[in-house]
């Protein structure tokens, strides 16, 4: 197709070229008289050079723009994607003779694809992903490299959206899919593909049968559990190819075998579920092992064993709730408390006679520390006429590491004398004077130190660009009388001029106190917004363990995502720091240091963790490739060349990698893929045939340019040589 051009030219001012006349006007004046004279037929030369010189000038001050407009060809563009998942590390035998790798045969099929376009005018992007889509390569650069198939996911459908929106504009006529086709991330729907507007060729590689091998399929388990109780860890065994073979299930720690069970299967392909029970003795924090015993033959062992982290509790946490007179924020909370598996609640009221009572029957109120140290936290509503020793009984038990929660309402401890009085000293908070409850609506904002407090941190994820905790009904009453004490952290404030405290948080001796001044709370849980409701579900249970197993903020913190990742699987560091006065520290160097236990401790890896945008004093980074086994991180953090302060996590790398709970080719989503797309599917053969019938025809384009003549350099060279040929002249002449 012939390009049709187009010219336009448009001035930005057109006032200038009105100066013309007069411009010429003005040259003529210049010279109707000279010294020495000048006929008429002399002067001319003149007027006309300093009326071109006053044209160029005037053209200059125009501004021009000459608009070019074009249609040119665009050669077509072939995206090819290749698989990197761990799985095309699986070796099959495509034909006959030895078996290949996967990853090795997809470097054949490119080859072939490029070869077959060499010659024509294609422009072909290699696109390798797994998980995601990585950056563009040349055929040529990716063949060259030695690239490694490690990717800990395979998320097909996400990879060919991206290297749609990437190419978009750039005349993508088709899309090459080199993968053995089983998603373990992202979509599973090949139908979500139709709309892609591209077809989609496929070579499938791998067997399309399953291999012979025995798999963990799945592992559950609960991660928390307490001590002198019973868990149960659900497995789920994947046959294929062993019917009539036995092999054996084991439950170890270290050396030492906890569970042992033959299985046999019957079943050319099949599943078999085992449930191994588990009684925990000790606390802390448990390291098992599952193992599948290998059988010759299998495709591979990576799928024979999952490790397992469970953190083993002392006990059930054990929680008071006294409220004489039960209000809507006692009956939330007490709805929350009994909602999690974890607590046992004791809540006791008034009835009509002042008589205490528990699940409606007459209840005595424990009086000092010893009848006490059963609880592990104490909630306190209204007060009541509970005696003055219960109070008593609570101070000793927080000194020595309990507990204790003060709400706010109408009838609460701000509102009786006796009360406050007598818990004073492990309260986080202070008054002049009691006062009545002051009723004013206003919104609630997450301060500083609350988005990085464990206690507070889950309404970090609904609060908005200023803190305010966006989808969380507002507060409508507060105790005005009451301030923060000196040296305590306030979590939750309101989002007034001058805000006020609503959830502050201190220390007494070895426990932990927290109170609220603001009310009524129930109204959070009953939001609209799933997200905010689920929020602040998780605020409570983070804020009842934060009391009940104290820990004090740390100026640095760090912690993984998870404390077990798959083979292959990024590990997801975050870390916040904070200044001496628990602010957020936003010019922090948080450098990481992660050690192999299995290695004696040597260092295994480096990383320096980036500012989280939005998120001040809030510090994250991955560290992919990390090979099976058990670390450690230490991230210590700088300012200025001085240590702020460092903290230590740990977490677990398990061989076991989805990519292999499954290795067969899944060549039924990808011939559906091909079909939805109005693709072709083929496979490793295939490869040639696929790439001599690919679209790719030029596209044209219409393109568009500006050129500002009157920014150009010829236009001024113009001016100034009609300026110097005048003064030439003139000089030549003798005029003055």
């Amino acid at each position: 197709m012939t390009p049709i051009a187009s010219l336009e030219v448009g001035l930005q001012s057109a006032w200038p070229l009105l100066l013309l006349p007069l411009a010429v006007g003005l040259a003529w004046i210049g010279y109707h008289r000279t010294t020495p004279p000048l006929d008429r037929r002399e002067r001319l030369p003149y007027i006309v050079l300093r009326s071109l010189a006053f044209l160029a000038l005037l053209i200059i001050l125009a501004s021009p723009v000459l608009n070019r407009i074009r249609n040119e060809p665009q050669r077509a563009h072939v995206a090819l994607l290749v698989d990197e998942s761990a799985s095309m590390s699986t070796a099959d035998t495509p034909g006959s003779g030895d078996a290949v790798a996967r990853s090795q045969q997809a470097r054949e099929a490119v080859r072939a694809v490029a070869e077959e376009l060499s010659d024509a005018d294609v422009a072909l992007d290699v696109i390798p992903f797994a998980t995601e889509a990585e950056p563009t390569l040349e055929a040529d650069s990716w063949l060259d490299a030695q690239r490694d198939a490690t990717g800990a996911g395979t998320d097909v459908i996400g990879a060919l959206r991206q290297a749609a929106d990437r190419l978009a504009g750039q005349n993508l006529q088709s899309i090459v899919l080199v993968s053995d086709g089983r998603p373990t991330r992202g979509g599973l729907d090949a139908g979500e593909l139709a709309a892609l507007g591209r077809p989609v060729y496929v070579i499938g590689l791998g067997d399309t049968l399953a291999p012979r091998d025995l798999a963990i399929d799945r592992c559950d388990y609960a991660p928390i559990a307490y001590v002198e109780s019973e868990t149960a860890i659900q497995v789920r065994i994947e046959n294929s190819g062993f019917r009539g073979r036995s092999t054996r299930l084991r439950l170890l720690e270290g050396e030492r075998e906890l569970f042992g069970r033959d299985l046999s299967f019957e079943q050319e392909h099949g599943r078999t579920q085992v449930e191994i029970p588990l009684e925990l003795k000790q606390p802390g924090r448990k390291r098992l092992r599952l193992l599948l015993e290998p059988l010759d033959e299998e495709v591979t062992e990576r799928n024979n064993a999952r490790e397992i982290r469970i953190e083993v509790l002392k006990s059930r946490l054990r929680l008071l709730f006294v409220a004489a007179r039960p209000d809507w924020d006692v009956a939330f909370m007490a709805r929350t408390l009994r909602d999690d598996p974890n607590v046992d609640l004791t809540l006791v009221h008034q009835n009509e006679s002042k008589s205490w009572i528990h699940a409606g029957t007459p209840y005595t109120l424990p009086r000092g520390l010893r009848a006490l140290s059963e609880f592990d936290l104490f909630v306190l509503g209204a007060p009541g006429d509970a005696p003055r020793e219960l109070y008593e009984g609570i101070l000793q038990a927080v000194e020595r590491g309990r507990g204790l929660l003060v709400l706010a309402g109408r009838e609460s401890i701000y509102t009786s004398t006796a009360a406050f009085d007598a818990l004073a000293p492990a309260l986080p908070v202070q008054r002049s004077r009691a006062r009545p409850p002051r009723y004013r609506v206003h919104d609630v904002r997450l301060t500083p130190q609350g988005r990085l407090h464990p206690a507070s941190a889950p309404l970090a994820e609904v609060a908005d660009a200023r803190n305010v905790l966006d989808g969380v009904p507002p507060l409508l009453a507060r105790h005005t009388d009451v301030r923060a004490k000196p040296g305590v952290l306030t979590l939750l404030a309101s989002d007034t001029a001058q805000p006020q405290p609503v959830l502050v948080v201190g220390r007494f001796g070895n426990g932990h106190t927290a109170a609220f001044t603001g009310f009524p709370v129930w109204r959070w849980g009953f939001t609209a917004l799933e997200p905010a409701r689920n929020a602040n579900v998780e605020f409570f249970g983070h804020l009842v363990r934060w009391l009940t197993q104290p820990r004090d903020v740390d100026r640095v913190q760090v912690t993984v995502s998870k404390p077990v990742y798959e083979g292959g699987e990024p590990v997801e560091f975050a870390a916040q720091v904070l200044d001496p006065q628990f602010e957020p520290q936003e010019d922090a160097e948080v450098r990481l240091e992660v050690r192999s236990s299995d290695a004696g401790r040597s260092t295994a890896a480096t990383l320096l963790l980036e500012r989280r945008a939005g998120k001040p004093g809030e510090y994250a980074g991955a560290l992919p490739g990390l090979g099976p086994g058990e670390y450690s991180a230490e991230a210590v953090a700088k300012r200025a060349g001085s240590e702020v302060g460092r903290d230590t996590t740990e977490f677990t790398v398990e061989s076991y990698s989805v990519e292999f709970a499954n290795t067969s080719q899944d060549v039924g989503f990808l011939r559906e893929l091909a079909l939805r797309t109005g693709g072709r599917y083929v496979g490793i053969d295939g490869a040639r045939a696929v790439a001599a019938e690919l679209p790719r025809s030029p596209q044209p384009v219409l393109l568009h340019s500006e050129i500002e003549v009157w920014n150009t350099t010829p236009l001024f060279i113009v001016f100034v040589l009609l300026l110097s040929a005048e003064w030439l002249l003139r000089k030549r002449r003798g005029l003055l």
